[in-house]
């Protein structure tokens, strides 16, 4: 690197975490990405080694939590697409973790696969939507920030969208089940303040969110004619009206 900063935060998963490692062993990283311990990023959570530490969002978890809801929201559902990236590491692995639990669920699973805003474009333009009951959006930062195209994608067809941040809600998504940005933030921010006084990644244990929020939109729901079962309602973490 031809700047040496005293600390490097990595966003974007686990392809931004292994560039970094790759590029440095020496200056601190504090990363946000999903299984840092599968992914080869760190030896291990209680005790990182490296250069590396940071938070874990627990996507697996979270996407069978997630599943579950799609069941509490739409009692008789059937049918669901999931739009993912599949060049992201451990993509099939995120996949076969939705497919088990919708079996589980009575669900049938159907990929929709975007690698890039281009496959998002036709995917957007030429899907299928009258044979699902609903909309699962995977964690992914193209997906991420194309977000205000795939709510409205999901509205106009009258789709129900469940989703793993809270900003897909916020901009006219249904409803989010995932790790709160703002409290991820404060715990990496934490974790910087740490190394610039002298501690060390490696004995900083990575950090694994357990804490999830439900986010639900009413003026969505009503927007595609849909009624959010009030037992699921009284269960958010924070209701948009």
């Amino acid at each position: 690197m031809r700047e040496k900063p005293d600390v490097i935060i990595a966003f974007g998963g686990p392809e931004v975490t292994g560039a970094i490692k790759s590029a440095t062993s020496t200056i601190p990283v504090v990363f946000l990405t999903d299984d840092p311990a599968a992914e080869g990023v760190v030896d291990r959570l209680a005790r990182p080694g490296g250069n590396l530490t940071g938070v874990s969002v627990m996507q697996n978890e979270a996407e069978v939590k997630r599943i579950q809801l799609i069941k509490d929201a739409l009692p008789n559902a059937a049918r669901i697409a999931v739009l993912r990236n599949p060049d992201r590491p451990r993509s099939v692995e995120q996949l076969q973790t939705i497919q088990e639990a919708g079996s589980v669920a009575g669900l049938e699973v159907t990929p929709w696969d975007a690698a890039s805003i281009n496959e998002l474009d036709r995917m957007l333009s030429g899907a299928p939507v009258e044979p699902f009951d609903a909309l699962l959006v995977t964690r992914d930062p193209m997906l991420f920030n194309q977000r205000t195209r795939i709510v409205e994608f999901a509205a106009r067809n009258h789709l129900p969208g469940f989703y793993f941040w809270r900003e897909f809600v916020e901009v006219g998504g249904l409803i989010s089940y995932g790790p709160n940005p703002a409290d991820i933030h404060r715990r990496m921010a934490s974790y910087v303040a740490k190394i610039l006084k002298g501690a060390k990644p490696a004995d900083l244990p990575v950090e694994q969110r357990t804490k999830f929020e439900l986010v639900i939109n009413l003026k969505a729901a009503k927007a595609i004619g849909l009624t959010v079962p009030p037992a699921l309602v009284a269960r958010a973490d924070e209701v948009i009206e």
